[in-house]
């Protein structure tokens, strides 16, 4: 092959190489696009299905079960707000009362690690918002009771609220009937577990003492878990 032949067939596969790279730069320019706008419509999705999943629990204090705690926070002048955060590995819902400028929350979490349930989490704080819920607490648990009563007098929070074991149970029964039984409980054990005790619905826990004052009204199903609602 003649040095002419030689540097027009290099000539020529330049040109194509450039043609090839300019072409993998739009398929990847593409590329980027199209990824972007699936990660948009997931972002959009999982916010439409987090205020949906907060709304679903808000309503749920509307409920007959909740018509005297509903009614004390009215009197009291507290708005409840919810609030929830969910991706495909969990979900956190934040319960804030407020009234006026003062605000106490609670929050509850489930999280997932290689698709196995995390103990559940409850955190309690002044402020509104999950980065307000700073200080862990346990369901049902009495070991806070002054760090909440505290608070919940600055709020002017009902006196069946001041207390924070029934404030816990109040949260884990708003936020039940997103959450079939066994779902719940692979979080957070069977602490919620009740007996009848001659009549009285009563928790196993804590020596069996303690009176429910808000039963759960589970799922029929997981597909309300946040497993199967989020992309």
């Amino acid at each position: 092959m003649e040095d002419g032949d030689i540097r027009a067939k290099m000539a020529a596969l330049k040109a194509t190489a450039v043609e090839l790279h300019a072409a993998r730069r739009q398929l990847y320019e593409r590329a980027q696009e199209n990824d972007d706008a699936i990660a948009a419509l997931k972002d959009a999705h999982n916010k439409r299905r987090m205020k949906e999943r907060a709304a679903r629990v808000l309503a749920h204090l509307g409920d007959d079960e909740f018509a005297g705690v509903r009614a004390e926070l009215a009197s009291a002048g507290v708005a409840v707000a919810v609030e929830c955060i969910g991706w495909t590995k969990g979900e956190v819902f934040t319960v804030s009362f407020a009234r006026g400028d003062a605000c106490i929350c609670m929050r509850i979490g489930f999280l997932r690690f290689n698709d196995r349930p995390l103990p559940g989490t409850i955190a309690i704080g002044h402020g509104a918002g999950p980065a307000g819920c700073n200080t862990p607490c346990d369901l049902l648990s009495v070991l806070d009771q002054t760090y909440w009563r505290n608070h919940a007098d600055g709020v002017g929070m009902p006196p069946t609220l001041c207390r924070v074991d029934v404030a816990t149970e109040f949260v884990a029964a708003l936020v039940a009937p997103l959450f079939t039984k066994a779902s719940f409980e692979a979080h957070f054990g069977r602490v919620l577990a009740t007996y009848d005790a001659g009549g009285a619905t009563c928790y196993a826990a804590g020596g069996g003492r303690r009176a429910v004052m808000f039963a759960c009204k589970w799922a029929a199903s997981d597909d309300t878990h946040f497993a199967n609602v989020y992309e």
